[in-house]
């Protein structure tokens, strides 16, 4: 309903990603591109905020100022890093209590949360090209849609808020209801990516951080640009190896080229796909605003048939 209500005052649902001028986005797939200005401060935002007033939470999205980079800061997130050198600078003005905001309907109930659903998350991607240590943090956010699809033979075509775009491309400057020519009853928005703790999870048990295979990958707070856009997480198809590492096929300990997603489509493991703490599958938000309950053993093309929203794959499959 927030997504309509949304597209009702703007014509169009939420980008996943927007920045400003100065930081220009090359691709999203990639994360914001080089620095254009000296002023630039890598200010980008995502649909979690957009629809925020669509969720009864005008008063946190009244907290986020849209001029400067959304809710990073200290470890304790009470006020912004401090950065001077020349072309690096570095602005954040919003207040803590927006930045701890949990907003229960980012969060399923099933979902094993600690008592706060609130995470803490070092950003090691803006930190590193800073030279500063820059943290995320926020409510929890159980729901995600998907960069894109690896290891896959079929052209998912674009989802409604697929992030791999350049600005002007569909999917960057928000998807039009009419551009949804496979129908909305046919087309997922959001899936359950559920990461309790920041820990990564197979077949339902907590094994690591999520951080400790691949550097940028922090979540799950939907304060977390990276995460809450699914940009370096990525679909695997069942029993493969991502693909970002070349160390062999899926490496050696410690994990070098990534443990495998699995033998399913989702649950198996939430690093690499959607995972969520229901038997036998995981709800999705199709684009028509009802709720699907997806199997674990659907077929993976059926899968990415349903995130493309203009690919022509209209699917008859049951879900």
């Amino acid at each position: 309903l927030a997504f309509h209500n949304y597209h009702d005052v703007y014509n169009r649902f939420p980008s996943a990603l927007s920045a400003n001028a100065g930081d220009t986005v090359l691709d999203f797939g990639e994360g914001p591109g080089p620095r254009t200005d000296a002023a630039a401060d890598a200010n980008f935002h995502t649909w979690t905020e957009r629809i925020l007033p669509y969720l009864d939470q005008q008063n946190v999205y009244t907290g986020i100022d849209f001029n400067t980079c959304m809710g990073a800061g200290t470890a304790a997130l009470t006020g912004p890093p401090v950065i001077t050198a020349a072309g690096n600078n570095y602005v954040n003005s919003h207040a803590s209590a927006t930045l701890n905001a949990v907003i229960p309907a980012y969060i399923c109930p099933s979902a094993p949360h600690s008592g706060s659903k609130t995470e803490t998350y070092l950003d090691d991607w803006l930190s590193d090209g800073y030279g500063a240590t820059i943290y995320y943090g926020g409510g929890v956010l159980d729901y995600t849609p998907l960069a894109d699809w690896l290891s896959s033979d079929l052209n998912g075509g674009q989802g409604i808020l697929d992030i791999e775009h350049d600005p002007g491309a569909l999917g960057s400057d928000g998807v039009k209801i009419g551009a949804i020519t496979d129908g909305t009853t046919n087309t997922f928005i959001l899936g359950e990516h559920s990461a309790p703790g920041g820990k990564e999870y197979a077949m339902g048990k907590p094994i690591a951080n999520l951080s400790d295979e691949q550097s940028g990958l922090m979540g799950p707070s939907w304060y977390d640009w990276q995460w809450s856009t699914g940009h370096f997480w990525r679909g695997l198809a069942p029993g493969a190896c991502n693909s970002d590492y070349n160390s062999g096929p899926c490496g050696s300990a410690p994990y070098l080229g990534g443990r495998p997603g699995g033998p399913c489509l989702m649950n198996c493991n939430n690093k690499w796909n959607y995972n969520s703490f229901h038997t036998g599958g995981a709800q999705f938000l199709m684009a028509d605003g009802s709720v699907q309950f997806f199997s674990q053993n659907m077929d993976k093309n059926t899968l990415i048939s349903i995130h493309g929203c203009n690919d022509g794959a209209v699917t008859s499959q049951s879900f």
